[in-house]
């Protein structure tokens, strides 16, 4: 999400001030100049950006925890008009209040794995500092001057989405341009579902679906932040004794389903019996559950020819996956990459 920057203007110049980070430890200011500003020699092939509905312009450096970096290295020779400018900017800006805390935990920010979102890992945000000390195992508190800010920086981090005082989900979208937006599920008073849409000055409005968004589709990302949180596992909630539960029509034919994510054609299995169950009272009411001892048989039946197995469909990204066959080794596709089921354990593939 791009936040309007401040235009300045200043020894007949008009510049442009964009506030970045999401506290005062991570706050940076980038400086743009308006095309033709005669203070900086550029060329007519200079990288120009067009910020907001603010007009075009070209950085011209950045300000970040007292340090400068010039975008190119003649224009550090005004790098005196340049300290002016951020000087006089924070001057005139008062800084922004801390309005909401996360909790940095071991490996990254503090979160949770919630059926609701699936791709990844949520991270817990807290409207009140005292609710969010009171949190088991918090090592430090992060506090968040700009909410916009934080929350692009989590979708930049692998981050799945966040929960706001661990009942409201805020999910990643993206608009028509292309641009960041970030909508938040709530309880209304009548016990309905009511979504809110974050806008660039914080505020949370409610969102009647005017602006067309959608889900951001971050897997790669979320994949590498849950091996890096979760840990490096083929899948989580495997049984130790290899016994799996499959759904069809008929004890021990596969029932066969096509996926909404690449439609192609899947058996079905379940790490948990009753898990398979509640799955079949949703979607196949009609069909059986039934033991599989051999994943390797299963895949072979003749229902499942040139298919492959869906794992735990539905479920969190860590439960979950895809199973098919590799003449006959038995191949796991997962969030920590593929794997190789060799006997009753999984062997990562190289």
């Amino acid at each position: 999400m791009k936040l309007p920057g401040t235009p300045l203007r200043h020894a007949g110049g008009n510049y442009l001030l964009v506030e970045g980070g999401y506290n005062h430890d991570t706050r940076t200011l980038t400086l743009l100049a308006e095309p033709g500003n005669t203070a900086f020699e550029h060329s007519d092939k200079a990288n120009r950006v067009l910020w907001c509905d603010q007009g075009e312009w070209y950085p011209i450096a950045q300000w970040a925890v007292g340090m400068v970096t010039f975008q190119e290295p003649g224009y550090e020779s005004q790098r005196a008009l340049v300290d002016e400018l951020f000087e006089r900017f924070r001057e005139e800006q008062q800084e922004l209040p801390e309005i909401a805390w996360a909790v940095q935990g071991v490996g990254g920010l503090l979160g949770t794995l919630e059926n609701i979102m699936p791709a990844g890992l949520a991270t817990k945000i807290f409207s009140e500092e005292e609710e969010a000390a009171k949190v088991a195992g918090s090592d430090e508190l992060v506090p968040i001057t700009s909410l916009p800010n934080f929350l692009t920086f989590l979708a930049r981090e692998g981050y799945a989405g966040g929960m706001w005082n661990e009942r409201m989900p805020i999910f990643f979208c993206i608009d028509d341009m292309g641009e960041l937006q970030f909508l938040r599920v709530r309880r209304t008073a009548a016990g309905k579902m009511g979504m809110d849409i974050l806008e660039t000055n914080g505020d949370w409005n409610p969102y009647e679906g005017a602006e067309e968004i959608e889900f951001l589709e971050n897997r790669e990302a979320c994949d590498d932040r849950l091996v890096h949180t979760v840990g490096n596992e083929p899948v989580i909630g495997w049984p130790k004794d290899g016994q799996l539960w499959a759904v069809g029509p008929r004890t021990g034919t596969p029932g066969r389903i096509a996926s909404e994510e690449d439609e192609l054609v899947y058996g079905v299995l379940f790490t948990e019996e009753g898990v398979a169950r509640e799955w079949i009272e949703e979607v196949q009411p009609t069909w059986k559950v039934f033991p599989v001892d051999s994943v390797g048989a299963f895949l072979s039946h003749d229902e499942l020819q040139d298919c492959g197995g869906l794992l735990n469909p539905g479920s969190h990204r860590v439960n979950s996956g895809v199973l098919w066959l590799d003449g006959d080794r038995v191949v796991l596709d997962s969030y920590s990459g593929f794997w190789s089921l060799q006997g009753s354990e999984f062997v990562q593939a190289e």
